[in-house]
């Protein structure tokens, strides 16, 4: 059985490493995630610098804006 103690190391480096996915794109401050919050591949650099704030790759992206059209 896992402890409270265990389990609470667990969802702090979880935490981190969502954290340390994220990073400034532009000295704006917005932020670009560097993988993708839907499907987790990565997102390329061209494209979080390029659309600040992103947080889907381009094919998520596209299929988040064709089901918004039906």
């Amino acid at each position: 059985m896992v402890d409270f103690v265990d389990r609470a190391q667990e969802l702090e480096a979880a935490h981190l490493e969502r954290s340390l996915l994220m990073r400034p794109c532009l000295s704006n401050g917005r932020i670009s995630l560097q993988r993708c919050e839907a499907c987790g591949d990565e997102i390329p650099e061209a494209r979080r610098v390029a659309i600040q704030g992103c947080e889907l790759c381009v094919e998520c992206q596209e299929q988040i804006e064709r089901m918004s059209r039906r």
